[in-house]
């Protein structure tokens, strides 16, 4: 389910090293099916993951949630920022599809957002690592920044399973993951599967 602030969704079809983050068989073939329609209310204001968005594109866009980062490994479409959005939690690999991560580059001022294109309501979010072990290593504390300038410290084990954060309930309109603090230097590579963000959409008056 994606926000369209415009009233309008442009996808731009991916090729070449931008095609090696999806499926090989994705946008092969003669003919093609596109299905798109609107959600009932109960959709829109049901509890589930607000980050996910399978169709996200890097750059500007038009639909929301939407990640973007400071930095993408070599600028890569396989370590770009959307794929930690993309649904698919596969993370005992690293590379083309299905183990599209986020890349830091190795770069110690790295951060990363989510931003929803309107507000919503969050209480519990949950962070996938990269686990290609011994390949990588893994931050073992991490920063979580709200929109409404609150934030939180977490810490991090070495795991491939979900690690959720829970709290009060925030009414914001992105989150961020920031000072990311590398476990040990067994390996120079870290990097993040998935962010899932689960709350609900902003139920305001008008809307009742």
């Amino acid at each position: 389910m994606v926000y369209v602030p415009e009233g309008y969704l442009e996808y731009v079809i991916p090729f070449e090293e931008e095609a090696v983050a999806y499926c090989p068989e994705a946008f092969k073939g003669k003919e093609h099916i596109v299905t798109l329609r609107l959600p009932e209310k109960e959709e829109i204001f049901s509890y589930r993951n607000l980050a996910k968005n399978a169709i996200d594109q890097r750059g500007l866009t038009t639909y929301y949630p939407h990640a973007t980062a400071n930095v993408e490994t070599r600028d890569e479409a396989i370590f770009a920022a959307i794929n930690v959005i993309d649904g698919i939690r596969k993370n005992k690999g690293h590379g083309v599809w299905p183990y599209q991560s986020w890349g830091t580059g190795e770069r110690a001022d790295c951060e990363i957002m989510v931003e929803f294109g309107r507000q919503v309501e969050v209480d519990k979010i949950a962070v996938c690592l990269r686990a290609d072990f011994p390949h990588d290593t893994y931050w073992n504390e991490i920063t979580i920044l709200f929109s409404d300038e609150s934030q939180i410290k977490v810490p991090l084990i070495k795991t491939e399973v979900l690690q959720f954060i829970e709290f009060d309930n925030k009414r914001i309109s992105w989150v961020k993951i920031i000072d990311l603090k590398m476990a040990d230097r067994n390996s120079d590579f870290a990097a993040l599967r998935q962010i899932e963000v689960y709350g609900s959409d902003y139920l305001q008056q008008s809307d009742l």
